[in-house]
């Protein structure tokens, strides 16, 4: 991991921002990676910082844009029920890993207060159990050379804990896991030394061609496994 920086987000009351860095395999493109945790909702004031999240994620997905391949992933503190959608620019190549995999909002929330240690009580505030649940950690990527593979969550365990003659059951986060898989994508396949790589486009789109001929179906069955 190289080029590690810190950066702290001018809007924030609570000292939030965004890390990043460079990773750099030994056979595959550099991928920029980032994580941060965006502006979260004050439950006594009823401040929602719904405004202060959306700009610090517009800022962060702005800054990290000049890398070609790059993720970032974080508790982002978001609710799609009250905020904007998560600003990802429109042909920018941004995409929500979530549901780009073909995965449902609905199935997606990884925060729910009652996995709390102390069932829906923050603070002496007690809140709504429909208000519970969303999808506040995802990662957002653009990615150029790698291609995402798989996401799902992982669930965190309850522990016991011993405090004198009583025996806690505590979750040790009100957050479910993420976890992101992303490989290299894999490069166009050479055309056929036999004939030219017009014609071998040509064979790919299914248009026969003098060179393809009447193998052109063919040639489409072998190889079909690639993509």
């Amino acid at each position: 991991m190289e080029n590690a920086a810190h950066w702290k987000y001018t809007n924030t009351a609570t000292g939030r921002g965004y890390m990043e860095a460079d990773i750099i395999p030994e056979t595959a493109p550099i991928i920029h990676i980032a994580t941060t945790q965006l502006e979260s909702s004050d439950p006594q004031t009823k401040q929602t910082c719904s405004m202060e999240r959306y700009m610090q994620a517009e800022h962060a997905v702005a800054a990290l844009s000049r890398a070609k391949n790059v993720v970032l992933g974080g508790d982002m503190s978001w609710d799609d029920r009250t905020d904007m959608p998560f600003p990802l620019p429109a042909g920018g190549g941004w995409v929500d890993a979530w549901t780009a995999l073909g995965k449902s909002c609905e199935s997606g929330h990884t925060y729910d207060g009652v996995w709390n240690e102390d069932l829906a009580v923050f603070n002496g505030y007690t809140a709504l159990f429909s208000s519970l649940k969303r999808r506040s950690d995802r990662f957002v990527c653009k990615l150029q050379d790698y291609k995402l593979e798989r996401i799902e969550h992982k669930a965190l365990l309850r522990h016991s804990h011993s405090c004198g003659d009583n025996i806690l059951k505590l979750n040790p986060s009100c957050h479910l896991g993420v976890v992101l898989t992303v490989a290299a994508a894999p490069d166009e396949p050479p055309p056929r030394h036999d004939q030219p790589a017009a014609a071998a486009v040509a064979e790919k789109q299914g248009v026969a061609s003098q060179a393809g001929g009447q193998n052109c179906m063919e040639m489409w069955e072998d190889d079909d496994d690639d993509y």
